[in-house]
């Protein structure tokens, strides 16, 4: 047999206690795998302190292979402690046991793969932070390649705040042997590859191994992925949850991404992307997200998209898959100054297809750069609707009420050449601040909002009809003509200078035609009764004739002057009609202006 003189160095030193520890100094130094599964469990059993030794001291990595350490069905009693030791070959557990769990904090490692196994909690420590408890506890690790934690039954879960890896990131576990939930703390990290968190799952379950997911900080260049491994695709609903059991929760404030998130098939509890900054798209579909069992809808954020910057597409319900759930979504989704690249939804998201929606939506300064074409809804009224239930949530904590969503979502509307829709939409918005406004606890508001209730509204719409406004003009300008030339014709006009009055009221009965008046008019004649044919009445001066269009018109129209109104007044009810007259063209020449002025800024 050949000598081994990496097995004599360690044997020399005291490393060596077991058969599985020369299977293992050997592997380590031919380049092979550490096969220890054969052994019996007692015999399984490796010194954590020889595997530090080989992956740390100089002589030993001097003796070893530069090809990564594999090691099978090893049982490691103690922690695996490789905290800030810098480690120049990729390691590979199979299968592997670890009952008191990894500890790589601040290591420099070339690449980790743990498939299979199990892993279990660091010990106790009163010193350490909670974090400390996690199975894994691999703070500020740099890895130089891939970390793949493959079918592993892990216990509490992994702390991996602040790693770096530069490669992928990949998390599966197997439901079947995962006996509880565990967490993944990734605070801060930095990964260049894409983060997958899968595990297996029949179609027709809910179970989800991973209780929480925290990305706040993190820097994922390659994206992020989460989903089960489903035997088939499903279509129906999500199975019911059983009450008590853990759901997913993902917290990603602060989130960056450059490119897809992708959540599928999911039992959700929070969607946490609040100030998150993702390139690419974000697909949320066949998913539910539902706040916690003891905790009521109202108010309870569970989709949170508040400052979030999300370049592509928001997809809710699977644009690109065939035969896919929409995900739906109970509780509160929050777009507070959001910005969407393009919003993909449907009516199953928001319950809209049910009496009662399920989720509130808050869309104060958001902004959404257009809908997808094709979307079930596109419907104007959908969408109307669905921006109303924001409105409602609001209302119910007696918050303000805004209408710039209502315009944000007009404009994306009016963009894709829906007008009708959007004007309606406009229209609804003012309609409920201004309800709003009747409800509120100022009296100077309340009558301004039942001010614009009973005219504004009915009369132009609050300004997005002007033309109706117009319509009705004509239509009073049509009325009062007949009224006015009613009233000439039963002497209920006089001129409005005094003088020609008293000199020439029997000429005043005919109306249409130019009546002439004495040129020494300004000694005044308030006593004379000089008939119309009398001698000199040819070289008398004119005066307006009474028309009774013209003086509809110019009763009507603000700031246009035909002189009628100026040479004519009505007296008894025609004057009462004129002022009615008068106020109603003013009231409808400023909502005509308003809606025009209206029109031309959008």
């Amino acid at each position: 047999m050949d000598r081994s003189p990496l097995l004599e160095l360690a044997r020399t030193m005291g490393m060596v206690r077991s058969r599985a520890d020369e299977r293992l100094v050997q592997a380590a130094e031919t380049g092979g795998e550490a096969d220890l599964s054969p052994l019996s469990v007692v015999e399984s059993h490796v010194s954590e302190t020889l595997l530090r030794w080989l992956l740390t001291y100089g002589p030993a990595r001097a003796l070893c292979s530069r090809t990564p350490l594999r090691i099978r069905g090893a049982i490691f009693d103690a922690v695996i402690d490789l905290a800030g030791s810098a480690v120049d070959v990729p390691l590979s557990f199979t299968d592997c046991q670890f009952f008191a769990g990894i500890r790589l904090a601040a290591a420099r490692l070339s690449g980790l793969r743990l498939a299979g196994g199990a892993l279990f909690p660091l010990p106790h420590d009163d010193s350490a932070s909670t974090s400390s408890r996690r199975a894994l506890d691999a703070v500020r690790m740099e890895s130089s390649s891939d970390v793949l934690i493959d079918g592993v039954q892990i216990h509490r879960g992994l702390n991996l705040q602040r790693v770096t890896v530069r490669g992928m990131l990949r998390v599966h576990s197997d439901p079947l042997r995962q006996t509880e939930a565990f967490g993944i703390d990734m605070h801060e990290a930095e990964v260049s590859g894409p983060v997958l968190i899968t595990w297996d799952r029949p179609s027709d379950s809910s179970v989800t191994p991973v209780a929480e997911l925290v990305l706040e900080k993190a820097h994922l260049a390659g994206g992020l992925r989460i989903e089960p491994k489903l035997l088939r695709t499903p279509t129906g609903p999500l199975p019911d949850h059983r009450p008590g059991s853990r759901r997913l929760r993902l917290s990603a404030a602060d989130l960056r991404v450059d490119g897809v998130v992708t959540l599928r098939w999911l039992d959700l509890e929070l969607v946490g992307l609040r100030s998150a900054r993702i390139a690419g798209d974000v697909e949320i579909y066949g998913c539910r997200v539902s706040p916690p069992d003891l905790i009521g809808e109202d108010g309870v954020p569970t989709l949170d998209l508040r400052h979030a910057h999300i370049e592509g597409v928001l997809d809710l319900y699977g644009t690109t898959e065939r035969a896919v759930r929409p995900t739906s979504i109970q509780g509160d989704a929050r777009f507070e100054h959001a910005y969407v690249g393009v919003l993909a939804d449907h009516p199953e998201n928001w319950g809209l297809t049910t009496a009662t929606p399920r989720a509130g939506v808050h869309l104060d300064g958001v902004r959404i750069g257009g809908f997808a074409h094709g979307s079930p809804m596109s419907r104007g009224d959908l969408r109307q609707r669905w921006v109303e239930l924001g409105t409602e949530r609001a209302a119910a904590r007696h918050a303000p009420f805004s209408v710039e969503p209502f315009r944000t979502v007009a404009a994306r509307q009016r963009e894709s050449g829906d007008d009708g829709a959007a004007t309606r939409l406009l229209i609804r918005g003012e309609q409920l601040r201004f309800r709003t406004m009747r409800n509120s606890a100022s009296p100077r508001a309340r009558f301004v909002g039942l001010l614009a209730a009973a005219i504004y509204g009915p009369i132009v719409a609050y300004g997005y009809r002007p033309g109706r406004a117009a319509l009705i003009m004509i239509g009073l300008w049509i009325a009062s003509t007949f009224v006015f030339w009613y009233g000439w014709n039963h002497a209920k006009f006089v001129p409005t200078e005094p003088w020609v009055y008293a000199a020439y009221r029997p000429a005043l009965t005919s109306t249409l035609e130019t009546r002439r008046f004495p040129p020494d008019q300004e000694r005044g004649y308030r006593d004379l009764t000089l008939p119309p044919d009398s001698t000199g009445a040819e070289n008398l001066p004119e005066y307006t004739v009474f028309y009774a269009p013209a003086f509809a018109a110019d009763a009507l129209l603000p700031f246009v002057e035909l002189g009628q109104e100026r040479a004519w007044q009505p007296v008894g009810w025609v004057r009462a009609w004129m002022w009615l007259h008068i106020l109603g063209g003013w009231l409808l020449a400023s909502f005509l202006i308003h809606g025009v002025n209206r029109l031309v800024r959008s």
